[in-house]
C-alpha cells in the first residue's frame, strides 16, 4: 500500500497522506523559508502539535481565530492582514492553513490579496475541509448575512490531506462532511452512491479511499472548468437552499447547522425540484431524502419564515435577471445546471419538506 496518493487539480496537487513521517517529510520539504501559520483556537489545541515536527527549519508566525462560521468575516481577514504586515510578510512568504473549511477558506482569501498575492498551503483538519473547502480554489468571506459574498478564485501551492486530524473531530462533524460525499456520489454515478450510502459517517476514517473518490468527483469538475462558469455549478446541488438555511440557522440560533448539517436539508429541497424540474425518478429521490433526513440538525426553519428563506436564496451568486437558479439532477451523474426556478415553486417545496417533519 502506498504512502501516500496524489490527486492532480490544475497545476497543483492534493496528496493523501497515510504515514506520519511521510506528511513531516512533505510539509519540511515546502519551498518557503518563513510560514504564517494559520489556526483557529481547536486546530491551535488539538492539530498544531502534529506539524510542528516539520516545522523545525523554518520560520513561522501562529495567528489564530476563533473557530466557527461566525468568524469568516472582514474583521478576522483584516487581523490576518494586519499580522502579515506587522511581521513583515513578503510576496515569497506563504500561509499555512491548518483548519476547516472557515481557516481554508479565509486563510486563502489572505494569502490570493496581501501584497497583491502570495502562496497558502492547505492542511485540513476536518472531512467536510478535506472533501470540498480546500478542494477547487474558492476562497471567500460571509459579508451582510450572506454566504460567500466576498472572495477570490485562488489555487494552493498544495494540499495536503492527513486523516489523523479527523480522530479530533467531534462524531457531529464527521457526519457533516460525509453530507457532501454522499452529494459528491450524487453526481458520480449509481456505484460511488450506493457504496456510500450504505455506510456509516464513520467508515472513512479507515477507508481512505472512500475521501480519495470524493476528491477525485470534485476535481474533475473544477478542471473542466475552473472558474464556475459552466459545469462546475452542478457541484453545487443541494447548496441553494441549503446556504438558505445555513444563513437562516446563523441569523436565528444560538447554535447554528454546520454547513453539512444545511446542505441536507437543501437536499431534500432539491431532489423534490429536480423531480418536478428535471425528471428525476420520484422513487429514488424519496430514496435518497431518507438518507439525507439522518443528517439534518433540529431545529429547522418554520412556514413562517418561507420568504425569508426565498430571499436568502435569491442573493445565490449564480442568480440572474432577479431568477432563482439551481443546480438540479436528471439522475445520478447526470446533473443539470442554471435551472430557472419560480418564487412560488420554491414557495411549495419549502412548505412540503417543512411539514414533512410535523
Amino acid at each position: 500500500m502506498k504512502d501516500y496518493n496524489e490527486v492532480k487539480c490544475l497545476e497543483h496537487s492534493i496528496i493523501i497522506i497515510r504515514r506520519e513521517k511521510v506528511f513531516t517529510r512533505l510539509l519540511s520539504n515546502l519551498p518557503f523559508d518563513r510560514l504564517l501559520i494559520l489556526c483557529d483556537i481547536n486546530t491551535w489545541k488539538y492539530c498544531f502539535h502534529e506539524i510542528v515536527p516539520a516545522l523545525s527549519s523554518k520560520s513561522c508566525h501562529i495567528h489564530i481565530i476563533e473557530a466557527g462560521e461566525e468568524s469568516k468575516n472582514l474583521s478576522t481577514l483584516e487581523g490576518i492582514w494586519e499580522t502579515l504586515s506587522n511581521e513583515g510578510f513578503r510576496r515569497n512568504d506563504a500561509i499555512l492553513n491548518l483548519g476547516g473549511g472557515v481557516v481554508c477558506d479565509i486563510g486563502g482569501l489572505a494569502a490570493a490579496t496581501f501584497q497583491r498575492g502570495m502562496q497558502f498551503i492547505h492542511v485540513p483538519t476536518t472531512l467536510l475541509a478535506m472533501v470540498d473547502a480546500a478542494i477547487g480554489g474558492k476562497n471567500a468571506i460571509n459579508f451582510e448575512g450572506l454566504k460567500n459574498q466576498i472572495g477570490v478564485f485562488a489555487f494552493p501551492y498544495q494540499t495536503f490531506i492527513y486523516p489523523k486530524f479527523l480522530r479530533t473531530l467531534p462524531y457531529r462533524q464527521i457526519r457533516s462532511g460525509f453530507v457532501e460525499m454522499l452529494k459528491h456520489a450524487l453526481l458520480k454515478g449509481d456505484d460511488l452512491w450506493n457504496r456510500l450510502s450504505a455506510i456509516e459517517p464513520e467508515e472513512v476514517m479507515h477507508h481512505l479511499l472512500y475521501i480519495s473518490e470524493a476528491i477525485k468527483v470534485k476535481v474533475s469538475y473544477v478542471d473542466e472548468d475552473p472558474f464556475d462558469q459552466g459545469i462546475r455549478q452542478a457541484l453545487n446541488f443541494g447548496h441553494t437552499a441549503g446556504h438558505a438555511f445555513e444563513e437562516w440557522s446563523l441569523l436565528k440560533q444560538p447554535q447554528p447547522m454546520l454547513h453539512g448539517e444545511a446542505i441536507a436539508l437543501g437536499m431534500l429541497v432539491e431532489l423534490e425540484l429536480s423531480v418536478k424540474l428535471t425528471d428525476l425518478d420520484d422513487n429514488f429521490a424519496l430514496l435518497a431524502s431518507n438518507i439525507f433526513k439522518k443528517y439534518i440538525h433540529f431545529p429547522i426553519p418554520t412556514l413562517q419564515d418561507i420568504e425569508q428563506l426565498i430571499d436568502l436564496a435569491g442573493f445565490d451568486k449564480k442568480n440572474k435577471d432577479q431568477s432563482i437558479r439551481f443546480s438540479l439532477l436528471q439522475k445520478t451523474g447526470k446533473p443539470v445546471v442554471q435551472v430557472a426556478v419560480s418564487r412560488e415553486t420554491l414557495s411549495n417545496v419549502l412548505k412540503n419538506i417543512i411539514l414533512s417533519f410535523s
